[in-house]
């Protein structure tokens, strides 16, 4: 009996390693396109990716621990993967004879593929973010505490031209703006109150 065992998980892993190669060849695939397209100058990808990494480092880390960005990670890049195979051993096993529910084993076989295969770009940008969320403590240890010069550094990576188009004002402006008297709110005197005995 514990040779069929034996038998059943040798083959069961075999079958998992076959049934897996086309779930590694897509990551593969996504991970040398997306790693070119980012390296190219003047990628499209720059800027969304360049906000996903701010969220992850200011937004995300009042949501997750920064020391487990990496098992975040991974549970999504599992789930494509799971997606990718599953659906694949669905559309073979369609092609098996002897059962009424191979058309339906194919349908729902090709949902999970494609629903594996759009995940792996998604895959990509939550690595970014979780990226930014594992750098959050040191990039905030930068601006000690000031959380306003730290936003506006990543609005000027964010928004280029808006910080092109503020430092080319003219001199005049420059220096109205410098020399107007800024305004501070002060607290409104709270009324006394008599005690009496």
């Amino acid at each position: 009996m514990s040779s069929d065992a034996g038998e059943r998980t040798l083959l069961g892993y075999l079958a998992g390693k076959v049934f897996s190669i086309p779930s590694e060849s897509l990551r593969q695939f996504f991970t040398e396109r997306f790693t070119k397209e980012v390296g190219q100058p003047g990628s499209k990808l720059l800027p969304d990716l360049t906000k996903r990494f701010l969220v992850g480092v200011f937004l995300l880390p009042g949501l997750f621990a920064s020391e487990h960005a990496l098992d975040y990670f991974m549970v999504a890049f599992t789930n494509v993967a799971f997606s990718i195979t599953t659906g694949t051993v669905l559309v073979v096993s369609s092609l098996i004879p002897g059962d009424s529910l191979r058309w339906a084993e194919v349908v729902v076989g090709a949902v999970f593929i494609v629903r594996g295969y759009r995940g792996f770009k998604s895959c990509m940008e939550l690595g970014v973010s979780m990226y930014g969320l594992t750098l959050s403590g040191t990039i905030q240890k930068l601006f000690s505490g000031n959380i306003a010069t730290a936003l506006q550094v990543a609005m000027k990576l964010i928004y280029p031209e808006t910080a092109a188009a503020t430092s080319q004002q003219n001199p005049v402006q420059a220096q109205q703006a410098t020399s107007e008297p800024s305004v501070v709110a002060q607290p409104l005197p709270l009324p006394e109150i008599n005690k009496s005995d």
